[in-house]
């Protein structure tokens, strides 16, 4: 069977509810043509490190980009830059022969790492628009003379801190216009977005992304469209690090990692959220545990408590001791081993062994 082309949009800074329940023209026939994630979570308020969760199935303390550093001058092989060990979803796709490309915006610069697997990763300037001709016309013809299979990344960024309703729609509008050829027979396509964005004018500092954990930052939509995938929507708790073994699971492609993802093609109850960005210090970096009715938040650094956050008003919930599960998530995250380990069972040695023996090689 011939492999399905994939294309993965991400828009910047789009919110869950701007498309849930309902969504411009675009957005629900894709909807209508696949699978809806309503509670699908940023691991962090930050670009980077949610692209890196979403190609990697890691936390970003394990796949290496835990944060936004101030200027490109700070990301370095060991710092704030994807390990050497981590595998992506493209290099995963090149050993299945797909060609894969990338067209992103600023600030995925280089240096984090993420060009790894791409044939081609093309960085623009944040001025460069899907809404300049220039621009629309070039995403257009690319996508016409993409060698086949393939998978293609686009990360959008006209609705980053302007963020409003019809905007979006304009946006989605030269989505379709762009796609218009494009065949869910023989394609996936999805949508989805790296972290939310408060809107201006109606909240207060802390609102922007990168600064906090609150529900609209990090509530983000999941939409997966083609042939034979069944419309249905989900409503329970998905985080970015799932994404990777959900469209793995969708591809029927059986990939063994040589450490354990963090993500898996199963709803959670907890999910793990963070703000790192650049606009503020890292030692006022916050982590937090995130349920569909509330969020437990931490100074990461002190480990300071900060408060209870209520996702869904005038729900009625016992509050049960988040603070020790939480640290159970930055452990884990932080103690993920990526050593690439022996496929040699204990079974193969002994064999080896008797057979050196045999040879005469060793007593």
């Amino acid at each position: 069977m011939a492999k399905k082309n994939i294309i993965l949009v991400v828009v910047d800074c789009l919110r869950a509810d701007f498309c849930f329940p309902d969504a411009p023209p675009f957005i629900e026939h894709l909807k209508n043509n696949g699978e809806s994630y309503t509670q699908f979570i940023s691991v962090a308020t930050s670009t980077a490190p949610c692209f890196a969760s979403l190609l990697t199935g890691l936390y970003p303390e394990s796949h290496g980009i835990i944060g936004h550093p101030k200027g490109t001058k700070d990301i370095t092989p060991d710092k704030y830059s994807l390990r050497k060990q981590v595998i992506t979803l493209p290099m995963i796709l090149k050993d299945e022969k797909y060609n894969t490309y990338a067209e992103v915006c600023e600030p995925l610069f280089e240096a984090f790492g993420l060009t790894r697997g791409f044939d081609c990763y093309n960085l623009r300037t944040q001025d460069i628009s899907i809404f300049k001709p220039v621009f629309f016309d070039k995403l257009k013809e690319l996508l016409n003379n993409l060698k086949v299979p393939y998978f293609f990344m686009l990360h959008l960024f006209e609705l980053h801190q302007i963020i409003d309703y019809e905007k979006f729609e304009k946006q989605c509008e030269k989505l379709e216009e762009l796609l218009t050829d494009i065949d869910l027979k023989d394609t996936i396509i999805i949508i989805t977005s790296d972290h939310g964005e408060g809107i201006e004018g109606k909240m207060g500092e802390e609102a922007k992304h990168g600064k906090h954990v609150l529900n609209y930052l990090v509530n983000v939509p999941l939409i997966i469209a083609s042939n034979g995938i069944e419309k249905e929507t989900f409503t329970k708790q998905y985080s970015q690090v799932d994404f990777l073994p959900i469209l793995l699971e969708k591809l029927e492609f059986e990939k063994k990692f040589p450490y354990k993802l963090h993500g898996s093609a199963s709803p959670r109850k907890f999910t793990y959220v963070q703000a790192v960005g650049s606009s503020i210090d890292k030692k006022n970096w916050l982590s937090g545990i995130r349920t569909q009715e509330y969020t437990y938040v931490i100074e990461k650094e002190t480990e300071m408590p900060l408060g209870i956050f209520i996702n869904k008003p005038n729900e009625k919930n016992s509050i049960e001791p988040l603070h020790d599960r939480l640290m159970n998530f930055i452990q884990e995250a932080e103690s993920l081993n990526l050593d690439i380990e022996s496929e040699w069972t204990k079974e193969d040695k002994k064999r080896v062994i008797e057979r050196l023996k045999v040879l005469g090689y060793i007593k």
